[in-house]
This record gives structure tokens, C-alpha cells and sequence, in this order.
């Protein structure tokens, strides 16, 4: 998802435009539940904030996005996730309109994420953390 983000920063033209691009691991959420923060070592969530301009841009239309990634209460080893899309600028009626298309892809995503092979996956998670390394996530 942070790949897909950066590459949409500062365009002009596609679904939508990103700006503020934000990630983060942490073991502390208010999402997680007290059985699980019992644990001996609480799970990792991740959280990746993003500021959205949705197309067409001359609507105005800007949201700032939150996803959360945390692992299942129900379902161990499978991770659940929730998106927040607060509007800021732009009529609230186009906005969730031309929403739509970009929660279409969101879940397009999410949904190429789960069929990529082992290689593929190891190769982001190793583009993650250089990024964390370098202090550019």
C-alpha cells in the first residue's frame, strides 16, 4: 500500500494524488484488545496516514486517509484492517460519489497483495525496511 501511495505522489491525472504519506509500526494501538495486549509480546499494527486528492481535481476534493493494519483476534496469523476517509475540502455528495473509485482500488490493492507469490512479498519487506533504515517511512 505505502509503494502504491508513493507512486501517486504529486500527479496530475489517474484515480487520485497523494501528499503527507505516513508509516508506522507500533505495539500500543487503542485498537487492540486487552486479551491480546496480555500477551507476552503484543502483536505489531501498522498505520500508514495519507493525505488524498481524488480525481477530478478540479472538484477540490481532498480526504486525509488512515489505514490500520493489526492482527486478528479471531483469525491468528491474518492481519484485519481498517480505513478511515475523513473529507476535508470539497461537497460532501461528489465526495462520496467519486469516492467510490478510489475505495475500489483501495480493496484492488489489497486484493493483488494477497496473490503475490512468497519472492514478491519478501522483496517489499525488504524495501520497507531500507526505507526504515533511512528514516524515509
Amino acid at each position: 500500500m505505502l509503494s502504491h501511495f508513493a507512486g501517486h505522489q504529486d500527479v496530475s491525472h489517474g484515480l487520485f494524488s497523494t501528499g503527507e504519506i505516513a508509516f508506522e509500526a507500533k505495539d500500543d494501538y487503542a485498537e487492540i484488545s486487552s486479551a491480546e495486549a496480555a500477551n507476552e509480546r503484543p502483536p505489531v499494527c501498522f498505520r500508514m496516514t495519507a493525505r488524498v486528492w481524488l480525481a477530478p481535481f478540479d472538484f477540490g476534493i481532498m480526504q486525509q486517509v488512515e489505514i490500520l493494519f493489526c492482527p486478528s483476534e479471531d483469525n491468528p496469523g491474518f492481519l484485519e484492517i481498517q480505513v478511515r476517509l475523513t473529507r476535508k475540502t470539497g461537497e460532501v455528495n461528489a465526495w462520496g460519489r467519486i469516492n467510490k473509485a478510489f475505495v475500489n482500488d483501495l480493496r484492488k490493492q489489497l486484493l493483488i497483495w494477497r496473490s503475490m507469490d512468497g519472492w514478491t512479498l519478501a522483496h517489499y519487506e525488504s524495501e520497507l525496511d531500507k526505507a526504515a533504515a533511512a528514516g524515509t517511512v
